[in-house]
């Protein structure tokens, strides 16, 4: 993702939208998108995914103030409700999504 999408994909979004930032060739970054990619399995369809280059959008990773990578922040009608620094387990990062998933009672 751009910074030039970042409002539409994330800011305007129906759904929750999480946000990767990551190095290209950083192997942390790596495994923790591997971790990521297998939590998002079963949440796709109530969750956005998106990556954002680190190196290649440096203008959106400063506005997002992002201080470590890799880091998730996860975003809930325009506000972000979600920030995770570092690297987490896939059982970590799919019990923290499901905490800002909105229920069909908050609907």
């Amino acid at each position: 993702m751009t910074e030039a999408d970042f409002d539409s994909l994330v800011l305007r979004s129906q759904m929750p939208a999480a946000v990767m930032v990551t190095l290209r060739h950083s192997k942390l970054c790596a495994a923790s998108l591997r971790e990521l990619m297998s939590a998002a399995k079963g949440l796709t369809h109530k969750i956005k995914f998106f990556q954002v280059d680190a190196d290649a959008e440096k203008g959106l990773t400063l506005a997002l103030r992002v201080k470590a990578v890799p880091s998730l922040l996860v975003f809930v009608t325009g506000m972000e409700e979600l920030a995770l620094l570092g690297f987490y387990s896939k059982e970590e990062l799919d019990t923290a999504l499901r905490r800002v998933i909105p229920t069909e009672a908050d609907t």
